[in-house]
């Protein structure tokens, strides 16, 4: 990682899957004094189940918020020329492997804490992680403390 980080802006989805959003984005980040910036990596056919998007029009609509990955070169690369760490939540095994040249971090949401085997997915990389426990118990969190511990991070 390039700095520590102090100030993260979550971009998250809000860049529309839009390109010129995105630097825009990141450009309203570096300005207003961030460090950081954070998107997400998910795939609406991972996050939901099939008959979850049978139903819902409002969950298959979702794929306008979904990252291009031919984005992440491109918005890295914007993120360093501005000088800020560049972050990204990956919601399927997969998005690790591919989010693995372009972050700095990965960020694991708080519903995610069950996910043992993204965690350590995300430990092997070797890279910085981040995970919120919004959603987690004490147990929980302790189960994903044993397993950074036990892979000596």
């Amino acid at each position: 990682m390039k700095k520590h980080i102090k100030y993260i802006s979550e971009i998250s989805s809000n860049h529309n899957s839009n390109l010129t959003r995105s630097k825009k984005l990141i450009n309203i980040s570096a300005a207003s004094g961030f460090d950081t910036v954070k998107f997400q990596l998910f795939k609406v056919d991972k996050l939901f189940h099939k008959s979850v998007l049978k139903k819902s029009k409002k969950h298959r609509d979702r794929i306008k918020w979904e990252l291009p990955e031919k984005y992440l070169p491109i918005i890295y690369k914007y993120a360093k020329k501005k000088g800020l760490n560049f972050g990204c939540t990956p919601f399927y095994l997969e998005a690790v492997d591919i989010l693995k040249p372009f972050v700095d971090f990965y960020k694991i949401a708080s519903y995610e804490i069950l996910r043992l085997d993204l965690f350590d997915k995300c430990i092997k990389t070797r890279k910085h992680i981040i995970f919120s426990t919004g959603m987690a118990n004490k147990h929980e969190i302790t189960n994903v403390l044993k397993l950074f511990k036990k892979k000596k991070i």
